[in-house]
């Protein structure tokens, strides 16, 4: 679902920082996609002296919702008596300079070798800050996956995922968790907060200093 919302005309249009443009560090939206919808609002013009008003959710002192770099997700799991480990991470992207935000590895003999290895960086503008955690609208992501899954993080056992297997698989539950608890002996699952949506700059279409009128 999440992969559909982003493949979506408008996800690719808006976004400057799209998976399928494939950069590593540097922001770049769809192919085209958000050059040409970029140049379209060019060509026709923005609108001046507009009085600009915007509806959003999110702190009404200007505060971030997160803390820009630091974690958002991390996942970790073992299975086949320790034979297989599966981690990964991701971060926030830093307000300013580059960072890790993505990680995945793939380990075996309890995690002392490497088969493979991704790590995605993000380089941010100091002059733009960190988009995941600028003041306005954030996406309640957190909330909605617990609401959903009818437990809350961090999921540190398999007994946890019973509530999401009766949900999902009805009958079938008992049996999955059976087989889910011979074959995993440790994971690890934990989300910490929302992100950013839709900044209120982004919201309001404000460009320039903020402490002039």
């Amino acid at each position: 679902m999440a992969k559909q919302a982003l493949e979506s005309p408008s996800a690719k249009q808006m976004l400057i920082n799209h998976y399928l443009s494939n950069s590593d560090g540097f922001a770049f939206g769809a192919p085209n996609f958000r050059d040409r919808f970029q140049r379209e609002l060019n060509n026709m013009g923005f609108p001046k002296n507009s009085r600009n008003i915007a509806c959003i959710n999110g702190s009404v002192l200007g505060e971030p919702k997160s803390q820009a770099g630091e974690n958002m997700m991390h996942a970790d799991l073992t299975g086949f008596i320790g034979f297989l480990r599966r981690i990964g991470y991701v971060n926030y992207t830093p307000d300013y300079g580059s960072k890790g935000v993505f990680r995945y590895l793939k380990l075996n003999w309890w995690g002392a070798n490497v088969q493979d290895e991704i790590e995605k960086f993000t380089n941010t503008d100091a002059n733009v800050g960190s988009l995941d955690n600028s003041p306005g609208g954030y996406l309640r992501l957190k909330g909605r996956i617990e609401e959903t899954i009818q437990t809350t993080f961090p999921i540190t056992s398999i007994y946890q995922f019973q509530s999401i297997l009766q949900t999902k698989i009805g009958i079938f539950a008992p049996l999955a968790l059976f087989v889910a608890d011979i074959f995993i002996d440790h994971i690890y699952l934990n989300l910490t907060g929302d992100n950013t949506f839709v900044p209120t700059k982004s919201a309001l279409a404000f460009r320039g200093n903020p402490l002039y009128k």
